[in-house]
């Protein structure tokens, strides 16, 4: 017999079906003992919580409908101390109905469009206490398999869809859709990149579009500015900016440490509007909230004077993301090591003592 050859031993009509076979002579398949990194549990709600390990804590946040306009965004980040989630004991760390995924500011410039209003809409905001966006799609995805509403399970990659149109500042009396917002997230252990595309429904005026922004709580031990005009390691503090673009056009990553951990947020410089081209000269690419708002912002459109319009079915994009996970000790002029995306690839960052930073 040659080998390869098949045979049948679960069949009385094979000539194989008494056969016993010697162990050394055969090679049984292999059972993988490898586990998949992320769980997952997608309620009937909506709510979707996702839990990894890293190097000495466990981390888990949930991502559902939130805030004003019941939009799909995050809404908790929680930590527990070892690497085992089965026996995990969490501790939430921070938990807001405030913006991760963006609003924006943009008004309608058809003719007859009402005054412009230059206010925020989506996200968290209303406008004269109406709703300024509704969810259109929203959908999870584990190893590319769809995942329904009141399952759970594990994987390798989680990936969540969701799609939001929201009415510009001057046409929510109307009660009138102007933009459409989608975002990809994909989520990996300690890693989720955010894909986003961005586009008019009617001819509007994008005036601002932070891009990614993040809730601090937890992480509000340190922060460094990843090519911004701080040069080292510094106390949290939401009052400070990367610098002005036109001084610091090369500011991309914001990185916070505490007890609790690391935690990043980033913008790919080199995809599309990450680059900067749709900010004022004199705003930052990165900023605090200020001393009563403790979150980060990224920066992707800030034009309010004069800002760019499209016409319908035109827009722009952008890919950032957020990092979570154990503070690493490094090397004496070393700062930390995070995982970032570019041009579609998960890609490492280890950034310097001094801001500066090489991701490969």
């Amino acid at each position: 017999m040659t080998p390869g050859s098949v045979i049948a031993l679960n069949n009385a009509t094979g000539a194989g079906y008494s056969w016993i076979i010697d162990e050394s002579c055969y090679i049984g398949q292999a059972q993988s003992t490898v586990e998949t990194p992320v769980d997952y549990n997608f309620s009937a709600a909506g709510e979707l919580t996702v839990s990894f390990a890293s190097t000495t804590e466990c981390y888990r946040f949930t991502f559902g409908p939130n805030g004003e306009n019941s939009l799909p965004n995050f809404i908790s980040i929680s930590m527990a101390p070892g690497t085992d989630l089965a026996s995990a004991i969490w501790t939430q760390l921070n938990t807001a109905g405030t913006d991760w995924l963006p609003p924006l500011i943009l008004d309608s410039v058809v003719a007859g469009a009402p005054a412009e209003r230059s206010e925020f809409t989506g996200g968290n905001h209303l406008v004269d206490g109406l709703q300024t966006a509704t969810n259109r799609i929203y959908l999870v995805f584990a190893d590319d398999k769809p995942v329904n509403k009141g399952s759970s399970g594990s994987c390798n990659k989680l990936r969540i869809v969701v799609v939001n149109d929201l009415m510009a500042g001057n046409t929510v009396s109307l009660g009138r859709y102007a933009a459409r917002q989608a975002f990809n997230l994909t989520v990996t252990a300690g890693h989720v990149a955010v894909d986003s595309d961005v586009r008019a429904l009617e001819r509007v005026k994008f005036k601002r579009d932070y891009g990614l922004q993040c809730v601090t709580g937890g992480f509000q031990g340190t922060q460094l500015v990843l090519g911004g005009s701080n040069t080292a390691r510094e106390p949290f503090d939401s009052t400070k900016t990367s610098g002005a673009k036109s001084a610091y056009p090369n500011a991309w990553a914001l990185v916070l440490q505490s007890s609790n951990g690391q935690m990043g947020m980033w913008l790919d410089k080199g995809y599309a509007a990450g680059s900067g081209a749709l900010v004022d000269d004199a705003e930052a690419l990165i900023r605090g909230g200020g001393a009563s708002n403790t979150k980060w912002y990224l920066g992707v459109v800030f034009k309010m004077v004069a800002g760019p319009e499209y016409a319908a079915g035109e827009g722009y994009r952008y890919r950032g993301g957020y990092s979570f996970g154990s503070a690493i000790t490094l090397p004496a002029g070393f700062d930390s090591v995070m995982p970032t995306q570019r041009a579609s690839h998960t890609t490492q960052t280890y950034a310097l003592a001094d801001g500066s930073s090489v991701s490969i």
